[in-house]
């Protein structure tokens, strides 16, 4: 094939191009807008779980969620520096 033999138009073929990158650039600000909205849920489902324990007055609960450890009770000697006594003071009908 000779240096200046271009191949013959194809309108369909860039017709294809241009709707794949339009495609691509929908579903990348897609996922931008998606990502920017939901980028605070682990923190705002966390803080929900905590708050419906407060409401439910399981302080328990409460503050397993508080210090992220579900087996709080087996070594209560890790948060010396707030027990739950002071959780309970702070988050409970008196606090």
């Amino acid at each position: 094939m000779p240096l200046l033999d271009a191949p013959a138009y194809d309108p369909g073929r860039e017709r294809r191009r241009r709707n794949l990158a339009i495609v691509l650039i929908a579903l990348v600000l897609i996922g931008a807008i998606a990502a920017w909205k939901y980028r605070h849920w682990p923190e705002e489902h966390a803080v929900d779980r905590f708050l419906t324990d407060v409401e439910r007055k399981d302080y328990q609960q409460a503050y397993a969620v508080w210090n992220h450890d579900p087996d709080w009770q087996q070594h209560p000697d890790r948060y010396k520096n707030y027990t739950f006594g002071q959780f309970q003071l702070d988050w409970g009908p008196s606090g």
